[in-house]
C-alpha cells in the first residue's frame, strides 16, 4: 500500500522551513518503506499558496519548495474518469472535502491502494485519513 500525501503535510512542513527530503524522511520514519505520491489537486492548492504569500521572499520560497516536489515525486493526474468519479463520490455521500475524494479516484484509476497522508485540524502531521476506498471504478 502507497501513501497519497495531502497538502495540508506540505504546507504545515513549508511553514517549519523543512525540506522535502526532511519530509519524506519523517514519513518514512513513520510509515516504513512505501510509495509515497500526490495528486495534481496538492500541486493547485500549493501553488494557490505561492500567490497568496505576504512578501516576495516568502513567494520565492514556497515556489522553489513547490518545484522540488513537482520535480521529485510523483503527481497522479486527475482524468475524465477521476473527476466524473470525484462528482459521484461528492453527491452520494458525505464526509471529507473535494480534494480527498479527487485523490481518492486518482488512485483507483491508477491502480494504486493507498492511504491520505495529511496534517489533522490540530495540524499534527502523519496523521492518516484512514476512510476505505468503496465502491467500483467508473467502467
Amino acid at each position: 500500500m502507497g501513501l497519497i500525501l495531502d497538502s495540508s503535510l506540505f504546507i504545515a512542513a513549508e511553514r517549519r522551513r523543512e525540506t522535502l527530503r526532511e519530509i519524506l524522511k519523517r514519513v518514512q520514519a513513520a510509515h516504513g518503506e512505501t510509495e509515497a505520491g500526490l495528486s495534481v489537486v496538492t500541486i493547485v492548492e500549493l501553488t494557490h499558496g505561492i500567490y497568496r504569500a505576504k512578501s516576495a521572499a516568502d513567494g520565492e520560497r514556497r515556489r522553489t519548495f513547490v518545484e522540488e516536489i513537482c520535480r521529485d515525486m510523483v503527481v497522479h493526474p486527475v482524468t475524465l474518469e477521476i473527476a466524473q468519479l470525484a462528482g459521484r463520490i461528492e453527491g452520494e455521500q458525505e464526509g471529507p472535502r473535494i480534494q480527498h475524494r479527487v485523490r481518492r479516484p486518482t488512485d483507483r484509476c491508477h491502480g494504486v491502494a493507498s492511504r491520505v497522508l495529511c496534517c489533522n485540524a490540530q495540524r499534527t502531521p502523519l496523521s492518516i485519513d484512514s476512510k476505505p476506498l468503496r465502491g467500483p471504478i467508473l467502467n
